[in-house]
């Protein structure tokens, strides 16, 4: 069954939140129905040349259902999202840090179903770029870790996030949201060591001092990049002066 609505963001258009000059177009269709398998077709009323990809965005009414909706046929290598793509950007992916936590309620939970300790998180976005390059440049410890809230935050709400002896303080983050936010401070103490460090420089030192194991394989490779973030060993190669 089909939302009721349908929108379609020109080129340039200034509703079109996707690469306004990159030359993609953004088109929203709503599928509004029971959890399962649908089809959408696109048929183009003149084709003259060139190449047509898809992506599936999030749903507004449950942000988490991004990594778990996809396509199942004719899909092409790499899942990241467009601001991967930047020349220097870095783009960790998430591998799985804890399955099993004491929360404040005083329970024992578990979450089973998205990678064990130590193997990537399944939500976690793939590499290519759109051109063939690498796109991950490492995978960081995120997925369930335990960090700092704002009180009276909605995260610090939901009592199944809180960890239990926490003070009301510390809770649970996940996902690439997290290895985001972990490898940027790992960048901000290798610029408070070394202010003069450029974007290519700091993304280099990351890759090299990244560590490999039995999960990531040989690297680097597009689901792993170069490897997990070793944040030790990239401040002592800063400290030493490489």
């Amino acid at each position: 069954e089909y939302g009721n609505w349908f929108q379609y963001y020109h080129l340039a258009s200034s509703r079109n939140q996707v690469l306004t000059l990159g030359g993609k177009r953004q088109i929203r269709v709503d599928l509004i129905g029971q959890p399962g398998r649908y089809e959408v077709t696109l048929h183009g009323a003149k084709v003259t040349s060139g190449r047509f990809d898809a992506f599936i965005g999030p749903n507004p009414e449950n942000p988490m259902s991004e990594p778990f909706n996809k396509f199942l046929a004719h899909t092409a290598p790499g899942s990241l999202w467009d601001g991967a793509s930047a020349q220097h950007a870095i783009v960790p992916g998430c591998y799985v840090h804890r399955t099993e936590w004491k929360s404040k309620m005083g329970r024992g939970l578990a979450q089973m179903g998205e990678g064990k300790v130590g193997e990537i998180w399944l939500g976690s976005g793939t590499g290519p770029t759109a051109d063939g390059r690498e796109g991950v440049t490492l995978c960081a410890p995120a997925d369930r870790i335990v960090t700092a809230y704002a009180t009276g935050s909605d995260w610090a709400k939901a009592r199944r996030n809180l960890i239990a002896n926490d003070g009301g303080l510390y809770g649970l983050s996940s996902g690439t949201t997290a290895s985001a936010a972990l490898t940027a401070g790992v960048v901000a103490l290798m610029l408070q060591a070394d202010a003069t460090l450029t974007a290519p420089q700091i993304k280099r030192i990351l890759q090299e001092t990244a560590k490999r194991d039995g999960n990531t394989g040989r690297v680097p490779n597009p689901l792993w990049g170069h490897g997990k973030l070793d944040a030790y060993a990239a401040l002592a190669r800063v400290s030493a002066g490489k």
